[in-house]
């Protein structure tokens, strides 16, 4: 894991910490809730979010990622990709709605993503493996989107974070020539939500 990273998770884990501690933050003040677009694309996972001011929050995400590329049709070439990933972000609530306990209205902020995915690249007509390996994205972008709250507890969030992306890829699917693998690097549009949730 780079030092990047390294000082990114040692910093959520800080700050929620300081949450946990200080006196002048609520447990009220959390929302867990699961993006179901993240679904389709093979990301199963869930994000809390927990209120660190009136118009401040921390939010850490996390999935399992179990993807696949290509047509079962028995002669394309079957791309799987499987791993993890996990995305802090801090978000600013332009609205005055958080004081009241939930986190609601129109929000922005910088994101940080870490993915490190499996690759398995087989043939299938063949029915055999070409190569494999792994990669492992960084990306850092900006999140915007607005998150309603009903009833006091049910959650609704749609929300759109577009970021850079650099990709490294190692095994032997790094020496292919041409390239098996086509790594998702520069601007990307990939992450966009509409995440259900429970408010406390």
């Amino acid at each position: 894991m780079s030092k990047a990273v390294q000082y990114v998770t040692m910093g959520v884990l800080v700050a929620l910490l300081n949450w946990f501690t200080a006196s002048n933050l609520y447990a009220q003040h959390v929302v867990v809730k699961t993006n179901l677009l993240s679904i389709l694309t093979g990301n199963y996972g869930a994000t809390a979010e927990i209120a660190a001011g009136k118009k401040i929050s921390l939010l850490l995400g996390g999935n399992y990622v179990d993807g696949k590329q290509g047509d079962d049709d028995g002669i394309s070439t079957i791309t799987k990709e499987k791993g993890f990933n996990f995305v802090p972000e801090v978000r600013f609530y332009f609205s005055n709605r958080i004081d009241g306990g939930n986190m609601q209205g129109l929000f922005a902020g910088p994101t940080f993503l870490y993915e490190k995915l499996n690759i398995d690249i087989t043939q299938q007509a063949a029915d055999s493996l070409i190569t494999n390996g792994s990669v492992t994205n960084l990306g850092y972008g900006l999140v915007l989107g607005h998150q309603w709250i009903f009833s006091k507890h049910f959650a609704i969030e749609l929300y759109i974070n577009p970021y850079y992306n650099t990709a490294k890829l190692s095994g032997a699917v790094a020496l292919t020539n041409p390239p098996q693998y086509e790594v998702r690097e520069g601007i990307q549009f990939r992450r966009i939500g509409v995440a259900l949730g429970f408010a406390f």
